[in-house]
Protein backbone atom coordinates (compact mmCIF):
# COMPACT_ATOMS: atom_id res chain seq x y z
CA UNK A 1 0.00 0.00 0.00
CA UNK A 2 1.27 3.42 -0.94
CA UNK A 3 -0.43 5.74 1.49
CA UNK A 4 -2.10 6.18 4.85
CA UNK A 5 -5.67 7.09 5.67
CA UNK A 6 -5.94 10.73 4.71
CA UNK A 7 -7.91 13.74 5.77
CA UNK A 8 -10.45 14.30 4.54
CA UNK A 9 -11.74 10.85 3.63
CA UNK A 10 -14.48 8.31 4.37
CA UNK A 11 -13.34 4.77 5.21
CA UNK A 12 -14.97 1.52 6.36
CA UNK A 13 -14.12 -1.48 8.52
CA UNK A 14 -16.61 -4.31 8.04
CA UNK A 15 -16.99 -7.85 9.31
CA UNK A 16 -19.38 -10.34 10.85
CA UNK A 17 -20.67 -10.24 14.44
CA UNK A 18 -17.78 -10.33 16.95
CA UNK A 19 -15.25 -10.47 14.10
CA UNK A 20 -13.04 -7.88 15.81
CA UNK A 21 -14.05 -4.60 14.17
CA UNK A 22 -13.90 -2.52 17.35
CA UNK A 23 -10.70 -4.27 18.47
CA UNK A 24 -9.03 -3.50 15.16
CA UNK A 25 -9.97 0.19 15.36
CA UNK A 26 -8.70 0.29 18.94
CA UNK A 27 -5.35 -1.17 17.88
CA UNK A 28 -5.16 1.30 15.01
CA UNK A 29 -5.79 4.14 17.47
CA UNK A 30 -3.14 2.85 19.92
CA UNK A 31 -0.52 2.63 17.18
CA UNK A 32 -1.35 6.19 16.19
CA UNK A 33 -0.88 7.51 19.74
CA UNK A 34 2.35 5.55 20.19
CA UNK A 35 3.62 6.91 16.87
CA UNK A 36 4.26 3.35 15.68
CA UNK A 37 3.49 1.86 12.25
CA UNK A 38 0.32 -0.21 12.22
CA UNK A 39 0.83 -3.93 11.63
CA UNK A 40 -0.87 -3.51 8.25
CA UNK A 41 1.80 -1.60 6.26
CA UNK A 42 0.76 1.88 5.22
CA UNK A 43 -2.51 1.84 7.15
CA UNK A 44 -2.00 4.65 9.66
CA UNK A 45 -4.20 7.45 10.94
CA UNK A 46 -3.51 11.07 9.99
CA UNK A 47 -2.07 13.62 12.40
CA UNK A 48 -4.39 14.83 15.16
CA UNK A 49 -6.47 13.55 18.03
CA UNK A 50 -9.14 10.85 17.70
CA UNK A 51 -12.86 11.23 18.40
CA UNK A 52 -14.73 7.94 18.96
CA UNK A 53 -18.51 8.27 18.51
CA UNK A 54 -20.14 5.33 20.32
CA UNK A 55 -23.73 4.40 19.50
CA UNK A 56 -24.48 0.78 20.40
CA UNK A 57 -23.40 0.56 24.03
CA UNK A 58 -22.70 2.81 27.00
CA UNK A 59 -19.24 4.06 27.88
CA UNK A 60 -18.89 1.23 30.40
CA UNK A 61 -19.05 -1.22 27.49
CA UNK A 62 -15.79 0.17 26.13
CA UNK A 63 -13.94 0.14 29.47
CA UNK A 64 -12.23 -3.24 29.07
CA UNK A 65 -11.00 -2.72 25.53
CA UNK A 66 -9.78 0.81 26.27
CA UNK A 67 -8.07 -0.36 29.45
CA UNK A 68 -6.38 -3.29 27.71
CA UNK A 69 -5.03 -1.04 24.96
CA UNK A 70 -3.92 1.74 27.29
CA UNK A 71 -6.50 4.12 25.85
CA UNK A 72 -8.47 4.75 29.03
CA UNK A 73 -8.44 8.50 29.82
CA UNK A 74 -5.92 9.11 27.05
CA UNK A 75 -5.67 12.90 26.54
CA UNK A 76 -5.85 12.58 22.75
CA UNK A 77 -8.87 10.24 22.69
CA UNK A 78 -12.25 11.95 23.00
CA UNK A 79 -15.50 9.99 23.20
CA UNK A 80 -19.12 10.88 22.45
CA UNK A 81 -21.64 8.30 23.61
CA UNK A 82 -25.18 8.33 22.24
CA UNK A 83 -26.39 5.79 24.80
CA UNK A 84 -25.34 7.86 27.80
CA UNK A 85 -26.19 11.26 26.31
CA UNK A 86 -29.95 11.89 26.46
CA UNK A 87 -29.88 14.78 23.98
CA UNK A 88 -28.00 12.84 21.31
CA UNK A 89 -30.10 9.75 21.95
CA UNK A 90 -33.28 11.68 21.14
CA UNK A 91 -31.79 12.78 17.83
CA UNK A 92 -31.60 9.16 16.73
CA UNK A 93 -35.33 8.43 16.95
CA UNK A 94 -37.26 10.21 14.20
CA UNK A 95 -41.05 10.26 14.02
CA UNK A 96 -41.22 9.82 10.23
CA UNK A 97 -38.97 9.46 7.20
CA UNK A 98 -38.80 13.17 6.39
CA UNK A 99 -37.79 13.95 9.96
CA UNK A 100 -35.12 11.25 9.71
CA UNK A 101 -33.15 13.33 7.23
CA UNK A 102 -33.50 16.41 9.43
CA UNK A 103 -32.35 14.61 12.59
CA UNK A 104 -29.29 13.24 10.74
CA UNK A 105 -28.19 16.77 9.89
CA UNK A 106 -28.84 17.88 13.48
CA UNK A 107 -26.84 14.91 14.78
CA UNK A 108 -23.89 15.73 12.52
CA UNK A 109 -24.04 19.43 13.42
CA UNK A 110 -24.19 18.72 17.16
CA UNK A 111 -21.21 16.37 17.04
CA UNK A 112 -19.24 18.77 14.85
CA UNK A 113 -19.87 21.58 17.37
CA UNK A 114 -18.78 19.40 20.29
CA UNK A 115 -15.48 18.35 18.73
CA UNK A 116 -14.63 21.77 17.36
CA UNK A 117 -11.33 22.87 18.84
CA UNK A 118 -10.16 19.36 19.77
CA UNK A 119 -7.74 19.17 16.85
CA UNK A 120 -9.34 15.96 15.62
CA UNK A 121 -7.71 14.20 12.70
CA UNK A 122 -9.86 11.07 12.91
CA UNK A 123 -13.52 10.51 13.81
CA UNK A 124 -14.76 6.93 14.35
CA UNK A 125 -18.47 6.21 13.83
CA UNK A 126 -19.23 3.08 15.83
CA UNK A 127 -21.82 2.19 14.53
CA UNK A 128 -22.13 3.78 11.09
CA UNK A 129 -25.84 3.02 10.59
CA UNK A 130 -26.83 5.86 12.91
CA UNK A 131 -25.49 8.26 10.28
CA UNK A 132 -27.19 6.84 7.21
CA UNK A 133 -30.78 5.80 6.43
CA UNK A 134 -30.15 4.04 3.10
CA UNK A 135 -31.23 0.43 2.70
CA UNK A 136 -29.98 -2.35 0.48
CA UNK A 137 -31.85 -2.71 -2.79
CA UNK A 138 -32.10 1.04 -3.39
CA UNK A 139 -28.74 1.95 -4.93
CA UNK A 140 -29.70 5.55 -5.70
CA UNK A 141 -30.78 6.21 -2.12
CA UNK A 142 -27.67 4.51 -0.73
CA UNK A 143 -25.37 6.57 -2.95
CA UNK A 144 -27.19 9.79 -2.13
CA UNK A 145 -27.02 9.18 1.59
CA UNK A 146 -23.34 8.17 1.67
CA UNK A 147 -22.35 11.51 0.17
CA UNK A 148 -23.44 13.65 3.17
CA UNK A 149 -20.99 11.77 5.38
CA UNK A 150 -18.19 12.29 2.88
CA UNK A 151 -19.13 15.97 2.69
CA UNK A 152 -19.14 16.01 6.51
CA UNK A 153 -15.62 14.58 6.56
CA UNK A 154 -14.52 17.27 4.10
CA UNK A 155 -16.17 20.03 6.12
CA UNK A 156 -14.42 18.88 9.33
CA UNK A 157 -11.22 17.95 7.47
CA UNK A 158 -11.03 14.56 9.20
CA UNK A 159 -10.47 10.93 8.39
CA UNK A 160 -13.93 9.44 8.99
CA UNK A 161 -13.99 5.71 9.80
CA UNK A 162 -17.36 3.97 9.73
CA UNK A 163 -18.01 0.61 11.41
CA UNK A 164 -21.21 -0.82 9.89
CA UNK A 165 -22.93 -3.62 11.76
CA UNK A 166 -24.26 -6.72 10.09
CA UNK A 167 -27.89 -7.72 9.63
CA UNK A 168 -28.03 -11.47 10.30
CA UNK A 169 -26.58 -11.02 13.75
CA UNK A 170 -26.87 -14.58 15.03
CA UNK A 171 -26.28 -16.78 12.00
CA UNK A 172 -23.19 -18.97 11.81
CA UNK A 173 -23.80 -20.29 8.30
CA UNK A 174 -20.78 -19.56 6.12
CA UNK A 175 -22.65 -18.38 3.04
CA UNK A 176 -24.99 -16.16 5.08
CA UNK A 177 -22.08 -14.59 6.98
CA UNK A 178 -20.28 -13.81 3.73
CA UNK A 179 -23.43 -12.24 2.32
CA UNK A 180 -23.94 -10.33 5.55
CA UNK A 181 -20.40 -8.93 5.62
CA UNK A 182 -20.62 -7.86 2.00
CA UNK A 183 -24.00 -6.23 2.61
CA UNK A 184 -22.54 -4.17 5.44
CA UNK A 185 -19.74 -2.91 3.21
CA UNK A 186 -22.26 -1.79 0.59
CA UNK A 187 -23.71 0.90 2.85
CA UNK A 188 -21.24 3.54 1.78
CA UNK A 189 -18.75 1.95 -0.56
CA UNK A 190 -19.47 4.35 -3.42
CA UNK A 191 -17.98 7.22 -1.39
CA UNK A 192 -15.40 5.18 0.52
CA UNK A 193 -11.65 5.47 0.34
CA UNK A 194 -10.09 2.61 2.35
CA UNK A 195 -12.28 -0.48 2.81
CA UNK A 196 -11.11 -3.11 5.31
CA UNK A 197 -13.09 -6.35 5.57
CA UNK A 198 -12.51 -8.87 8.38
CA UNK A 199 -13.25 -12.42 7.28
CA UNK A 200 -13.56 -14.64 10.37
CA UNK A 201 -13.14 -18.41 10.98
CA UNK A 202 -16.92 -18.90 11.14
CA UNK A 203 -17.06 -17.79 7.50
CA UNK A 204 -13.92 -19.49 6.15
CA UNK A 205 -13.94 -22.64 8.28
CA UNK A 206 -10.24 -22.08 9.01
CA UNK A 207 -8.58 -21.26 12.33
CA UNK A 208 -7.45 -17.79 11.27
CA UNK A 209 -8.72 -14.40 10.16
CA UNK A 210 -8.20 -12.66 6.82
CA UNK A 211 -8.07 -8.87 6.57
CA UNK A 212 -8.95 -7.70 3.06
CA UNK A 213 -7.64 -4.17 2.52
CA UNK A 214 -8.72 -2.11 -0.48
CA UNK A 215 -7.16 1.37 -0.66
CA UNK A 216 -8.65 4.30 -2.51
CA UNK A 217 -8.18 4.94 -6.21
CA UNK A 218 -4.53 5.41 -7.10
CA UNK A 219 -3.35 4.63 -3.55
CA UNK A 220 -2.12 1.09 -4.03
CA UNK A 221 -3.20 -2.45 -4.79
CA UNK A 222 -5.67 -4.48 -2.70
CA UNK A 223 -4.02 -6.97 -0.36
CA UNK A 224 -4.95 -9.72 2.10
CA UNK A 225 -3.37 -10.28 5.54
CA UNK A 226 -3.66 -13.62 7.36
CA UNK A 227 -3.78 -12.99 11.12
CA UNK A 228 -4.69 -14.55 14.47
CA UNK A 229 -6.41 -13.13 17.58
CA UNK A 230 -5.14 -13.53 21.13
CA UNK A 231 -7.16 -14.40 24.24
CA UNK A 232 -8.18 -10.73 24.64
CA UNK A 233 -9.52 -10.64 21.11
CA UNK A 234 -6.80 -8.48 19.58
CA UNK A 235 -5.04 -9.18 16.31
Amino acid sequence: LDGDMKRPSLNFITGGPSAGKTSLVGQLTRSHFQDEPFFIPGLDLPEGSVVWVQTDRGAAGYHNIFSSLGLLDHPQLHTINLTDDSHLHKLTRPENKIEEYIRLEKLRQTIEQRISGLGAGTVILDLYEEFQTGRLGDSHRMSYESRPNLRWAVAMNVCLIGIPYTFKQTTLKKAARAQDRQAGSLLGQASANYKIAIVDPEETGKACYYLHVKPGPGEGMPCVHKVQRNQQGFF
